[in-house]
């Protein structure tokens, strides 16, 4: 439970300075990178996964093509 929480706090303060988060893992880092709202992206080795993408293409513009796509609610702001 130590471990969840405190991933949510590292998710907290990336959405408060809209910087990247890095957590640290046995098998490297994750990096995650608010967007906007619930939408970010996390990137881990080769692994690129969009979790409620929302917006134009543009802010995803930097990253590589997702591995895999996350939608966690239905309602518009989360698709």
């Amino acid at each position: 439970m130590k471990n969840i929480l405190f991933i949510g706090l590292l998710f907290i303060s990336g959405w408060l300075s809209a910087q990247p988060t890095f957590i640290a893992t046995q098998n490297g880092d994750i990096k995650v990178t608010p967007i906007s709202h619930a939408s970010m992206v996390w990137q881990w080795e080769d692994e690129v996964i969009y979790f409620d993408p929302t917006g134009d293409a543009l802010s995803y513009a930097n990253f590589k093509a997702p591995t895999i796509v996350f939608i966690t609610d239905i309602h518009g702001d989360h698709m």
